[in-house]
């Protein structure tokens, strides 16, 4: 411990005089955009040197994923002693990833002209991780019946031990919800703002999003064992979003 003591004594001692090695860059002396391309979307960031070794980089990301399809494992609800089938559900899931960042990047090699990096930061946006929105057709003769007897409630769609019933009005919508905070870290291959004009930039890393929740009005359990579904024990595990992002940067000012 005294051996790790000093050496991290030396090394705050040595700093000021590895930095005077070479003048450090600027703050804000440049400024670089980039466009990305990310397994959260694409998006923008504008990129400034903070010193030697550092960048600070902001932007926000844009998410387009979405799926559409139908639902057709419902039970029938008895209505008056008569089994009635309940049609397909048309339902749509959307990704919610559009979120505003704020990244730190290091540049350990090449007194921070080299091209690989660490970085560390946040993204910021909505909680909504995943929407699922359905409705019924309530034109549907079978749908009509059932709401006229007040049953709509028995329609139920199980998302492991829990049940979404559907609203009278015919529809069905859940949220599974992350944190909106949410801390990032990872690392690449590249320049935040290229030597020349356009340059290419490459990254991967982590969005910790804490344990999701899912979110209903007509949300109840089904489960009286107390017992988790395999489903659910999937989802609590889902902390983490993987970020694996394509950038094309681009500097706006000529170095001087």
């Amino acid at each position: 411990m005294k051996k790790l003591l000093l050496f991290c004594a030396l090394l705050v001692a040595l700093t000021p005089l590895y930095a005077q090695e070479k003048p450090a860059k600027k703050a804000f002396s440049n400024l670089g955009i980039s466009l990305n391309a990310s397994t959260m979307g694409a998006g923008f960031t504008l990129s400034t040197p903070l010193a030697k070794h550092f960048a600070l980089r902001a932007g926000y990301q844009f998410s387009f994923v979405s799926v559409n399809y139908e639902y057709d494992e419902f039970d029938p609800v008895d209505v008056a002693g008569q089994s009635v089938s309940v049609p397909d559900l048309d339902l749509g899931a959307k990704l919610n990833v559009d979120a505003a960042h704020i990244m730190v990047d290091w540049i350990p090699f090449k007194k921070g002209e080299g091209k690989f990096f660490i970085t560390a930061g946040m993204f910021i946006g909505t909680s909504d991780f995943i929407t699922l929105d359905g409705q019924f057709d309530m034109n549907d003769p079978n749908i009509k019946q059932i709401q006229q007897a007040g049953l709509m409630k028995d329609i139920e769609l199980e998302i492991g031990d829990d049940v979404i019933r559907a609203g009278n009005d015919g529809s069905m919508a859940a949220k599974l919800k992350v944190n909106g905070f949410r801390p990032y870290v990872g690392l690449g291959w590249g320049r935040a703002i290229p030597k020349h004009r356009f340059g290419f930039r490459f990254e991967m890393g982590a969005v910790f999003h804490g344990h999701p929740e899912l979110v209903s009005d007509n949300l109840v359990s089904s489960g009286s064992s107390g017992d988790i579904s395999d489903a659910e024990e999937i989802i609590n595990k889902i902390t983490v979003f993987p970020q694996i992002s394509l950038q094309l940067t681009y500097k706006l000012f000529k170095d001087k």
